[in-house]
C-alpha cells in the first residue's frame, strides 16, 4: 500500500492520567508549583453536573494549596464563607462546606453558587489549604 498524500496532521496535547498527574486538568484544574514546595491547584469553572467532582490527587496539607479564585469569579462570586456548622448551614451563595472523610482519606468541598462546585481531594485539606480563605 502507498500513500499518496499527506494532510497537515496536528497533534493535540498529550492527556496525562491519573496515575502521573496530581490532578485531572482535562476537568477544569491547573496545577502550577508554590513557594512551600507544594502545588497550586487551580480551579476554574463550576462543576458539570454530569461529570461529577472535579478531582485532586495526592493533596499534601500544608504544602499543596487550592485556589478557588477563577471559578468563583465565574461563579459570579467575590469570596467564599466557611461554613463549620454542616451542611444545614450553606444557604447563600459563596457558602463553603468542607468534609474529611477519614474512612475515605478524602476531603469533600462544596461551594454554593448559581452552579455549584464540587471537589473531591484524596487528602485531608486543613487550615490554610485554600487560597483567599479567612480560615486559616
Amino acid at each position: 500500500m502507498t500513500i499518496s498524500s499527506v494532510n497537515t496532521l496536528e497533534t493535540a496535547s498529550s492527556i496525562q492520567d491519573s496515575s502521573t498527574t496530581p490532578a485531572d486538568t482535562a476537568r477544569g484544574i491547573r496545577v502550577s508549583p508554590n513557594d512551600t514546595g507544594g502545588n497550586t491547584y487551580s480551579i476554574y469553572g463550576p462543576s458539570d453536573p454530569s461529570a461529577g467532582s472535579h478531582k485532586i490527587y495526592g493533596f499534601q496539607t500544608g504544602n499543596d494549596r487550592i485556589d478557588l479564585s477563577d471559578t468563583l469569579k465565574h461563579m459570579g462570586l467575590d469570596s467564599f464563607t466557611i461554613q463549620t456548622l454542616g451542611p444545614d448551614a450553606i444557604k447563600k451563595p459563596g457558602d463553603t462546606f468542607l468534609n474529611w472523610d477519614s474512612e475515605e482519606g478524602k476531603t469533600h468541598i462544596f461551594v454554593l453558587g448559581r452552579q455549584p462546585l464540587s471537589i473531591t481531594v484524596e487528602g485531608q485539606v486543613k487550615n490554610g489549604d485554600l487560597v483567599g480563605s479567612s480560615w486559616t
